[in-house]
């Protein structure tokens, strides 16, 4: 990532909650995002901190998304990917969902800033906020996996808000063209070390 000097790189990030009482928690889940983000980049990756100011992903609020399911969405996304209104180094095959349950999450009404801690402690996947990433042009009419397979793929996944950016280099850089081979290395990662513990922020 650093020595491919991308000009931007984010994801696009739909919110589709707009009841009473939302539009401060989006805010809280855009001030936990970004802080997320530079306490990955600064402390979780090597020689990564030059990468805060040129990541940045596109927060959609718009109402007329309120409570919009996965089909409504990725036709929105198709739209914006069709007309160009995906910024340049934006990701394309893939974008996130923050939904009531994310901004009612504890971590977002408390302000709980993450901060990696040594290998033993609690797994990531099981044990913080997480988001569902959603493939775009997932077919519906393929043959869903296994029951049991680690991987449980049916055109989304959720996975850990501090690996959501571990994700984006997958998707940019390592060039997984599938999205089993995206997860298990996500999840098998490097920073499978350092884990989803926060503290208090106040």
């Amino acid at each position: 990532m650093y020595d491919a000097k991308l000009p931007q790189w984010g994801f696009i990030i739909f919110r589709t909650a707009y009841g009473e009482g939302t539009d401060a928690k989006w805010q809280g889940f855009r001030f936990t995002y970004d802080m997320t983000m530079t306490t990955v980049l600064c402390k979780c990756w090597r020689r990564a901190a030059s990468l805060c100011p040129t990541h940045r992903s596109v927060f959609i609020s718009d109402s007329s998304l309120d409570k919009a399911d996965v089909d409504i969405l990725r036709r929105q996304f198709k739209i914006m990917r069709v007309q160009n209104q995906i910024p340049d180094r934006i990701a394309t095959d893939c974008f996130l969902i923050v939904d009531e349950a994310v901004l009612n999450h504890r971590v977002i009404s408390s302000k709980i800033i993450y901060t990696p801690k040594a290998p033993g402690d609690l797994d990531p996947w099981q044990s913080t906020l997480s988001l569902r990433a959603v493939d775009p042009d997932h077919d519906a009419s393929a043959p869903a996996p296994s029951e049991g397979d680690l991987f449980e793929y049916e055109g989304e996944i959720t996975i850990p808000l501090p690996r959501v950016f571990d994700w984006l280099y997958y998707c940019f850089l390592v060039k997984s063209e599938d999205w089993e081979t995206r997860y298990k290395a996500t999840r098998k990662g490097l920073a499978e070390l350092l884990v989803a513990i926060y503290f208090i922020f106040d």
